[in-house]
């Protein structure tokens, strides 16, 4: 669940600085991911789910910066500039919102104890921790006798 939640934290940072969300997941996987599958696969999947947020952040910004200095330095093409700035900017706008619904479904429903596939991400990080390919170790045979010599 405090994977999903660090969206809402990093969405705040990271307008001004775009690849802290990105970083802040990746810290939590790695501290946390090993706990349980169950955890690792949802700490993944935010880790996943946060890099396109985090480059459409930072075109976001750069683009912003280049129009800035177009429009105040009275560059030349300034006017498509803006036009697809805005353009971006509302389709920025509405991958946010997307990735909220997300992360808040995701929170909801880990916190119960579900599974929750994001599309395309999810069997990325399914495969990782639950796929066949997964590296698992065979458990050691316990066996249950009554003690020897009595």
């Amino acid at each position: 669940m405090g994977a999903y939640l660090m969206v809402f934290g990093a969405l705040h940072l990271g307008l001004p600085l775009p690849f802290l969300g990105l970083i802040a997941a990746a810290i939590y996987h790695a501290v946390n991911g090993k706990k349980s599958a169950f955890t690792g696969f949802h700490t993944y999947q935010s880790l996943l789910f946060s890099i396109p947020a985090s480059i459409i952040s930072a075109v976001w910004i750069v683009w912003g910066v280049i129009v800035l200095v177009g429009v105040f330095g009275e560059g030349p093409g300034v006017p498509q500039n803006l036009t697809a700035f805005w353009v971006f900017s509302v389709f920025s706008l509405l991958v946010y919102l997307v990735y909220l619904v997300f992360s808040i479904i995701g929170a909801v429903l880990s916190r119960k104890g579900r599974l929750v596939y994001f599309p395309v991400i999810g069997r990325l990080a399914y495969d990782r921790y639950f796929g066949s390919g997964r590296n698992r170790r065979p458990k050691p045979e316990v066996r249950n006798a009554p003690p020897s010599g009595v």
